[in-house]
């Protein structure tokens, strides 16, 4: 399962425990975002669906208002290694607890974005994306068909608490034509062209937006491939 945020109109542990003030800021925004509205929240809360896990604990679990379901919040700081976020949230998808991965970002990232005049988007130039981001972002797919896929990510600001919500879109570098000679000593030339960077995505931020302010509305996943990555089919739940 994954969730939608909606705006309205030794072995190594999985998420370090030796925490920065970063992640600890972040965790306490959304604790407080979510018990400003009512809705029970805790901290570390440890978790018997992650038995496997040398990590066993959510970093912000919040009960629905009739207190049936739960849904987990990990934030993310560190570079996570993409085998323990698939590993981790096939944990929580066993356990019927909906997750949904955040993560933090440099609040000087935000402001040297460039702002797109008339709307509440700015744009990250060359964002650095690891696997793991990739991963996320296509786990938060909202609705997908063969021809739309609406994957996204939501990014956290420690530094005042406030959310966006992100989409990794392809960015592109070019290689410059020009003349060489294989190992026979014949020259060869090839023409310039455009690829898309493995290491680097270009970053769409819409916010900011008060956890407070985000409604939770969890859905439906299919089990699925996109690319290399792989997807584990989960129940609906709501809250």
């Amino acid at each position: 399962m994954s969730i939608i945020l909606a705006h309205e109109p030794g072995a190594k542990c999985v998420v370090s425990r030796k925490e920065t003030p970063e992640h600890i800021r972040g965790k306490d925004f959304l604790l407080t975002g979510a018990r400003a509205r009512g809705l029970r929240a805790e901290t570390e809360v440890p978790l018997e669906i992650l038995a496997g896990e040398e990590d066993r604990r959510a970093d912000v679990l919040v009960w629905s208002p009739n207190g049936e379901k739960r849904i987990a919040f990990e934030v993310q700081h560190t570079v996570l290694e993409l085998k323990d976020i698939v590993r981790r949230t096939r944990g929580y998808i066993a356990g019927s607890i909906p997750v949904v991965w955040i993560n933090l970002i440099k609040p000087k990232r935000i402001a040297d974005a460039f702002k797109v005049r008339g709307t509440n988007l700015k744009v990250v130039d060359k964002f650095t994306t690891h696997a793991w981001e990739w991963w996320a972002h296509q786990f938060g797919d909202e609705a997908r068909t063969e021809k739309t896929s609406r994957g996204h990510l939501w990014f956290l600001d420690p530094k005042n608490g406030e959310m966006w919500h992100g989409w990794l879109l392809s960015y592109y570098l070019h290689k410059e034509g020009g003349d060489y000679f294989d190992s026979s000593g014949e020259e060869h030339s090839h023409a310039s062209y455009w690829y898309a960077s493995e290491r680097y995505s270009t970053l769409v931020l819409e916010g900011p937006y008060q956890f407070s302010q985000l409604r939770i509305k969890p859905h439906h996943r299919n089990g699925r491939r996109d690319g290399a990555y792989r997807y584990h089919q989960a129940p609906p739940l709501g809250c």
